[in-house]
């Protein structure tokens, strides 16, 4: 009953943005660019570029000290994209969340980044400014950590009511933890089948994973929120740029 009364209440909020296409996304279409130009141009910085192929590349996005884009070399739109949310199709979600460690290993910092506390996110439409399709990569902001470790035990395969205390006030979420330690490349289309009246309104869809630990093994909890009064539809918010983490001085 609880997931209903989330659902419904999410719907009720009118999308006054149309769903965009591979051909109109929604917002500034600079990431692109400056993928060409950090992963592509020459030989890559290691750290400025930990990850590149054919199809994507990962590399630093300099608005936090620990924080890192996945975006693909082609015009993809972000989550309102139709291919994200069919079974069998790239699904660039869990792709960024299988080289996480590419971004926990990219600089040397005091202690390490560990692995357990890189989350991963894509924003809403009106939770994002660039059109074209990029998961962030950074630390779980700390004290949604500790929420989310708290109240890790109560979740299961189903997709359950969650609330956040944010910075932003108490936001809204569903969430589902999984069986294994990767995220299913269905994982979309897995929502959609479930959830039809999301998938519906996929331009309004907000994503977030991050690690909890069950027992001695970490397993991947998903969150998904809709924009409404309940949600900024900007999960890029529950993470924080890893502020505590100290590089390491650069030598002389």
């Amino acid at each position: 009953m609880q997931v209903r009364r989330f659902l419904l209440a999410a719907l009720t909020v009118a999308s006054a943005l149309a769903t965009a296409d591979d051909q109109s996304c929604k917002g500034r279409n600079d990431l692109p660019r400056v993928l060409e130009h950090v992963c592509y141009n020459g030989t890559p910085d290691p750290v400025s570029c930990p990850y590149h192929d054919d199809a994507f590349g990962i590399f630093e996005n300099n608005r936090a000290p620990y924080h890192y884009l996945l975006v693909p070399r082609q015009k993809v739109c972000g989550i309102e994209n139709e291919a994200l949310w069919q079974s069998g199709t790239h699904d660039w979600f869990a792709e960024a969340w299988r080289l996480r460690h590419v971004f926990a290993d990219a600089k040397p910092v005091s202690g390490g980044v560990p692995l357990a506390r890189v989350g991963i996110a894509i924003n809403s439409i009106p939770g994002r400014s660039q059109g074209q399709l990029h998961v962030h990569i950074s630390c779980v902001e700390q004290g949604i950590a500790k929420q989310l470790a708290t109240q890790a035990s109560q979740f299961n395969s189903s997709w359950q009511p969650l609330d956040l205390n944010t910075s932003d006030g108490v936001q809204h979420y569903l969430a589902r933890r999984l069986a294994g330690p990767d995220i299913d490349a269905d994982v979309f289309a897995t929502l959609a089948k479930a959830h039809p009246e999301l998938a519906a309104d996929k331009g309004n869809i907000t994503a977030f994973a991050a690690s909890v630990a069950d027992g001695n093994t970490q397993r991947p909890l998903i969150l998904i929120g809709h924009y409404s009064d309940h949600n900024q539809g900007h999960a890029e918010d529950l993470l924080d740029g890893c502020g505590n983490v100290q590089a390491e001085p650069k030598p002389q």
